[in-house]
């Protein structure tokens, strides 16, 4: 075994809740470790995000869900947590949600995550959809090089 291998193996591991993405991920969501889902419009992947930030918090970790499309539903959370027979108020209680509507909340947001005694212990971040607000503020090929600095940068 090679020694990324062997240091990926020693970090915490959160299951998706799938067997399949978890084979995918070798065995699940791993701390320090980014996962992209890309796809088309209602393909699932706000479903996947929420349902990675239910697993965190059901494993009774902190986790925070960066919203940029509006998407984010507490109830459904709820919902999801409770047919898993889990209680959805302690779950709830472990999400935090920011709405960031523009590129400055969004990079706003990490430095939350790094501030906020609210969040600061949390082991999931989430964000639906990380170029959302990079791409409308900064659109076009005139634009280009500056999105893609702040996207890398962000």
């Amino acid at each position: 075994m090679d020694v990324a291998r062997r240091l990926a193996a020693q970090r915490r591991v959160i299951s998706s809740g799938s067997l399949a993405i978890d084979t995918l991920l070798e065995g699940g969501y791993r701390a320090g470790e980014i996962v992209e889902v890309f796809g088309e419009s209602k393909t699932g992947k706000t479903q996947l995000a929420i349902q990675a930030v239910l697993s965190a918090a059901s494993s009774r970790l902190g986790s925070v869900f960066v919203d940029t499309e509006g998407t984010f539903r507490p109830e459904r959370l709820a919902k999801m947590s409770e047919l898993r027979g889990e209680d959805p108020k302690a779950v709830l209680s472990r999400v935090f949600s920011i709405r960031a509507e523009t590129t400055a909340r969004q990079i706003e947001s990490i430095s939350m995550m790094q501030n906020d005694p609210r969040v600061a212990g949390s082991k999931m971040l989430v964000v639906d959809t990380v170029s959302k607000n990079f791409s409308v503020e900064f659109g076009g090929e005139r634009k280009l090089k500056m999105r893609q600095s702040l996207l890398s940068v962000y």
